[in-house]
Protein backbone atom coordinates (compact mmCIF):
# COMPACT_ATOMS: atom_id res chain seq x y z
CA UNK A 1 0.00 0.00 0.00
CA UNK A 2 1.06 3.61 -0.45
CA UNK A 3 1.45 6.06 2.40
CA UNK A 4 3.18 9.42 2.70
CA UNK A 5 6.09 9.87 5.12
CA UNK A 6 7.35 13.42 5.62
CA UNK A 7 5.93 14.45 2.26
CA UNK A 8 7.35 11.52 0.27
CA UNK A 9 5.28 8.67 -1.14
CA UNK A 10 6.38 5.33 0.33
CA UNK A 11 5.36 1.79 -0.54
CA UNK A 12 4.83 -0.48 2.46
CA UNK A 13 3.18 -3.83 3.11
CA UNK A 14 -0.56 -4.10 3.65
CA UNK A 15 -1.64 -4.00 7.31
CA UNK A 16 1.61 -2.29 8.36
CA UNK A 17 1.87 -0.68 11.77
CA UNK A 18 3.79 2.50 12.55
CA UNK A 19 6.77 0.62 14.05
CA UNK A 20 7.26 -1.33 10.81
CA UNK A 21 7.37 1.87 8.79
CA UNK A 22 9.85 3.43 11.23
CA UNK A 23 12.08 0.37 10.83
CA UNK A 24 11.70 0.51 7.03
CA UNK A 25 12.71 4.19 7.10
CA UNK A 26 15.52 3.52 9.62
CA UNK A 27 14.08 6.21 11.87
CA UNK A 28 14.54 4.45 15.20
CA UNK A 29 12.17 4.41 18.18
CA UNK A 30 12.99 7.78 19.74
CA UNK A 31 11.01 9.88 17.30
CA UNK A 32 7.74 11.77 17.43
CA UNK A 33 5.07 10.54 15.02
CA UNK A 34 1.87 12.11 13.77
CA UNK A 35 -0.56 10.13 11.60
CA UNK A 36 -3.04 12.29 9.71
CA UNK A 37 -2.34 15.19 12.13
CA UNK A 38 -2.89 13.00 15.23
CA UNK A 39 0.10 12.76 17.59
CA UNK A 40 0.77 9.16 18.63
CA UNK A 41 2.17 7.96 21.91
CA UNK A 42 5.29 5.78 21.62
CA UNK A 43 3.39 2.85 23.13
CA UNK A 44 1.03 2.98 20.10
CA UNK A 45 3.80 2.55 17.50
CA UNK A 46 3.78 -1.31 17.57
CA UNK A 47 -0.01 -1.58 17.26
CA UNK A 48 -1.28 1.48 15.32
CA UNK A 49 -2.52 0.09 12.01
CA UNK A 50 -1.94 2.20 8.91
CA UNK A 51 -4.24 2.51 5.90
CA UNK A 52 -3.77 3.37 2.23
CA UNK A 53 -3.06 7.09 1.85
CA UNK A 54 -2.22 7.79 5.50
CA UNK A 55 0.14 10.71 6.04
CA UNK A 56 2.92 10.32 8.60
CA UNK A 57 5.12 13.06 9.96
CA UNK A 58 8.22 11.74 11.74
CA UNK A 59 10.44 14.08 13.72
CA UNK A 60 13.77 13.12 15.24
CA UNK A 61 14.85 14.88 18.44
CA UNK A 62 17.48 17.57 18.14
CA UNK A 63 20.54 17.44 20.33
CA UNK A 64 22.79 20.22 21.40
CA UNK A 65 23.48 22.45 24.23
Amino acid sequence: MRIVVNGESVETMDNAVVMQVLEQQQAGRNVAVWVNERRLLQKEYPTFLLHEGDRLRVLKPLGGG
